[in-house]
């Protein structure tokens, strides 16, 4: 039994009867190639697997001139590839742990990446901003680029194969053709043992934001914390800014409904308040500042 070491430094091993021409692989700069004479497997020596658990498996078919290459997670085949191109697949293992490929025909591959689909998805992620001025990481995206470059003054994503350059249009928060909305959450803590009253919040900011969730965190007599919420429609302008006041508390257990306890609940009191807003628009928005009013309470209910 013949071992190759890719690029990945992961082993691969041939499989062989008498000798390993007759499966038809062999290795080059990282590259299994299968040149066709006999349909057969390239196992990879150096992953490790679970029965019964479910992998995405990515790959690179470099070259497709015959027949088709299919990998295998034990005795579970893939879908049979025929084209070239990154190739993405998911199998769920049966039979035995062996990561493998299979050829009938004259064509070459690169094995990319595996991990179990279950715990591990290219689709939940987060793409972190780190700001070189303050030294600091500073926000959270939730577009997932495979990769990103600047050349001269212009900065480049690359998703799925495809080239983007960014900022170059009106259009705000849209990354591959999805569009995205802001959020920012923040606190309000000052003196947070004292016990507040909340009763309005102005932005600064040349869009009104909807603040989809205010929640003050659980306290004596207040087992459930209190929740509520601002609609953009609860803003009024005054002088460029935006004011509203604070609406009652959703889970005042006097009421049936959210909306009835939203409207004449409990008001907001508590030591320490969370606020999430959110905007969703597409084009520019500038905010400058944030402020909540309140008083500490003389009495609590």
């Amino acid at each position: 039994m013949a071992s190759y070491t890719i690029e990945t430094n992961q082993p691969f091993q041939i499989f062989v009867s008498e000798d390993f021409i007759q499966t038809g692989w062999s290795i080059s700069e990282g590259v299994a190639i299968h040149d066709g004479c006999n349909a057969g497997f390239i196992k990879n020596d150096g992953i490790d697997l679970v029965l019964g658990e479910s992998y995405t498996i990515v790959f690179d078919v470099k070259t497709m001139e015959s027949g088709y290459v299919r990998p295998f997670l034990g005795t579970a085949g893939g879908t049979n590839v025929t084209t070239t191109g990154q190739k993405t697949d998911t199998i769920t293992v049966t039979g035995n742990t062996d990561f493998s490929f299979f050829s009938t025909g004259k064509n070459s591959v690169s094995f990319l990446t595996i991990y179990p689909t279950s715990q591990l998805s290219v689709n939940n992620g987060q793409t972190f901003s780190f700001n070189e001025a303050n030294n600091k990481w500073v926000n959270y995206q939730s577009w997932q680029p495979d990769f990103m470059c600047r050349f001269l003054n212009s900065f480049f994503l690359f998703k799925d194969g495809a080239l983007w350059e960014n900022d170059v249009n009106e259009v705000r928060n849209n990354f591959f053709g999805v569009q995205y909305s802001s959020k920012v959450t923040f606190y309000i803590n000052t003196e947070p043992t004292a016990v507040k009253d909340f009763f309005s919040m102005r932005q600064k900011s040349n869009k009104v934001w909807s603040v989809p969730e205010i929640s003050i965190m659980p306290s004596e007599g207040k087992s459930q914390g209190q929740l509520s919420r601002l609609k953009k429609g609860r803003f009024r302008r005054l002088q460029s800014d935006f004011f509203a006041d604070f609406l009652r508390n959703m889970l005042d257990p006097r009421f049936v409904t959210e909306l009835e306890a939203l409207v004449a609940g409990a008001d907001l009191q508590g030591s320490v308040m969370k606020i999430t807003m959110e905007n969703d628009d597409i084009t520019e928005v500038r905010m400058l500042s944030v402020d909540v009013t309140f008083a500490n309470s003389e009495y609590t209910y």
